[in-house]
C-alpha cells in the first residue's frame, strides 16, 4: 500500500480507539533533550502520583507501602524508591487481584504474559494509557531510524502462540492496511528463508525488525545463497541480545545499518539504540529504570539487574519490577545530546550467564565470539550445576572431531578446571515457546549465581 495512504489508516485507527498516542509522542520528541536535571524533575513528579494512586487504590501497595514505613506523601526525590522491596514474579502470582487499582475500567485491560524463559511466567495487565506511551515511545524510536508507521515494515517476529493470537480476519487486514508484512519466526528452513526473501523483494520494506537470531539465520542464508534481493532502509532488532559478530553479518547481508532496541512484555519499550552515535539510550521519560547489584546502585562502568517502575500503568502498578536482565551502565553520557542516560550493553538474562565456580559469569555474548568462527550452524550451552557445562551444536559441513576437541579446548581456557564438560552434536537446537534462541541456559539458583 502507498504510504501516505497507510499513514491516513493508521491514524483512523488511532482516532478511532480514542488513542492519545500523537498527544504523547509530541511530548517525548521534546523530552528526550531534555537535560539530566529536568529528567529528573519530571521522573520525580511522576513516580510521585503514581506512587500515591497506587497507595491509594492498590490494595497490595498499601499493605507493602506500610510493612514498609514508607509515604508516598513525602515522596521527593527518585532515590526514595530504594525504600521499597522489590516486585518478582512470584509476588504478582501471589498478588492475584490484590494488585488490581479499585480505580478504572478493567474490561479494557489487554493482558501480556511473559515468554516463560525462566520457567516462570507471568500474565500482566495493560490498560490503555500504558498502551498509549508504549506506542509513542515505539513511534520515536522508529524515527530515529528514519521511518514511521504507514512506511513498509517487514517483521520477523513472535512464534506460533502470537501468530495463533493475531490470526484473525481483521489483523491480517490491519497489517496490510498499515503496510506490514508478518513473517513467522519459528522453527525456520531453508525452503522458509528462500521465501522470505522472495516475499520482501516484493513487498520492498522501507524497515525490518526481527528477533536477533531469527535475522542471522536469514542473513547467512542470504550471504551463502548469494542473494542481494533485499535492500531496506535500515534492520532493528530486538527480544535478544545482539552480539557484534550477529550484528556484522546481518549489516553485510542487507547492505545497510543495524540498530538494536531493548523491552520487554511486562515492561514495555525500555531503551534503543541512539541513531547519531550509536549508544542505548534508556527511555527515561517513559519508564523510571534502576541498575542494581545486591540491592544497591551500581556505578558507571558496572553491571547489575534491571529493575523498572511503570508510571504510566495505573491499572495494574509494576512499582521495583524485577525484569532479571543484566544490563551495564555506561561510563559517560551521550555524544548526540539527549539527556537520556546510556547503557553499554544488554546482557541478557540472569539465566543467560554461566557462573564458574570462582565466580567468573561469562554471557551470551562471550561464548558467541568464542565459537562464531567455527563451522557449527547454532549452538547453546547449558549449565546443570555450578561444575558442569553441557556445550551443545548443530555441526556445519566441515565440522569434524578436531573441530569438536578445538570447541572444548576454547571453552575449557575460559572455565574452571574441575568444571565437567559435556560435548554433544545435535541435529537441532529448538528455540523457545515465543521464538527466540538461548545461546545460554543456566539453571542455577540465583544464590549460586551471587
Amino acid at each position: 500500500m502507498i504510504a501516505p495512504i497507510s499513514r491516513f489508516a493508521h491514524r483512523a485507527y488511532y482516532r478511532a480507539k480514542g488513542t492519545r498516542v500523537a498527544e504523547y509522542l509530541r511530548g517525548l520528541e521534546e523530552s528526550q533533550w531534555y537535560r539530566p536535571e529536568r529528567l529528573r524533575e519530571l521522573q520525580t513528579d511522576r513516580l510521585r502520583r503514581f506512587l500515591l494512586h497506587a497507595g491509594e487504590t492498590v490494595p497490595f501497595y498499601r499493605r507493602r507501602f506500610a510493612e514498609a514505613d514508607f509515604d508516598p506523601q513525602r515522596f521527593n526525590a527518585p532515590e526514595q524508591m530504594e525504600q521499597l522491596p522489590v516486585l518478582t514474579k512470584a509476588d504478582i502470582r501471589g498478588a492475584g487481584q490484590d494488585l488490581f487499582s479499585s480505580v478504572g475500567d478493567r474490561s479494557r485491560l489487554i493482558p501480556y504474559a511473559s515468554g516463560g524463559s525462566t520457567g516462570e511466567p507471568v500474565t500482566i495487565y495493560r490498560g490503555p494509557d500504558d498502551s498509549d506511551m508504549s506506542d509513542a515511545a515505539l513511534r520515536r524510536e522508529y524515527r530515529w531510524y528514519g521511518f514511521d508507521v504507514g512506511d513498509r515494515l517487514a517483521l520477523l517476529w513472535g512464534a506460533l502462540r502470537d501468530e495463533h493470537s493475531t490470526a484473525t480476519l481483521w489483523d491480517r487486514l490491519r497489517a496490510s492496511l498499515v503496510n506490514q508484512l508478518f513473517l513467522n519466526a519459528y522453527d525456520l528452513t531453508n525452503d522458509q528463508l528462500l521465501d522470505y526473501a522472495r516475499r520482501m523483494r516484493r513487498f520492498r520494506p522501507r524497515a525490518l525488525k526481527g528477533y536477533v537470531t531469527p535475522l542471522w539465520l536469514l542473513a547467512r542464508y542470504l550471504l551463502d545463497s548469494g542473494i542481494d534481493w533485499v535492500r531496506p532502509h535500515v534492520i532493528v532488532t530486538g527480544a535478544e541480545p545482539l552480539f557484534e559478530p550477529q550484528r556484522d553479518v546481518i549489516a553485510r547481508a542487507f547492505a545497510c545499518p543495524v540498530r538494536n532496541a531493548y523491552g520487554g512484555r511486562e515492561s514495555g519499550h525500555m531503551a534503543a539504540e541512539c541513531p547519531e552515535a550509536g549508544r542505548l539510550h534508556l527511555f527515561e521519560d517513559t519508564i523510571y529504570c534502576e541498575i542494581l547489584r545486591d540491592g544497591l546502585p551500581v556505578g558507571p562502568g558496572e553491571t547489575g539487574e534491571l529493575v523498572v517502575t511503570t508510571w504510566q500503568r495505573w491499572e495494574m502498578p509494576l512499582i521495583r519490577y524485577r525484569v532479571e536482565d543484566l544490563v551495564t551502565r555506561a561510563e559517560r553520557s551521550c555524544s548526540c545530546g539527549r539527556g537520556l542516560a546510556v547503557l553499554d550493553r544488554i546482557e541478557g538474562r540472569l539465566q543467560d550467564v554461566i557462573v564458574t565456580p570462582n565466580g567468573r559469569m561469562l554471557p551470551g555474548e562471550f561464548f558467541t565470539h568464542l565459537l562464531m568462527d567455527q563451522p557449527v550452524e547454532r549452538f547453546q550451552i547449558e549449565q546443570l550445576r555450578a561444575d558442569s557445562l553441557i556445550i551443545r551444536v548443530v555441526p556445519g559441513a566441515s565440522f569434524s572431531a578436531a573441530v569438536a576437541d578445538e570447541v572444548e579446548r576454547r571453552v575449557r581456557g575460559f572455565v574452571a578446571k574441575e568444571m565437567e564438560i559435556t560435548f554433544e552434536t545435535v541435529e537441532r537446537i529448538d528455540p523457545t515457546v515465543t521464538g527466540k534462541h538461548r545461546f545460554v541456559i543456566s539453571h542455577l539458583s540465583a544464590g549460586q549465581r551471587s
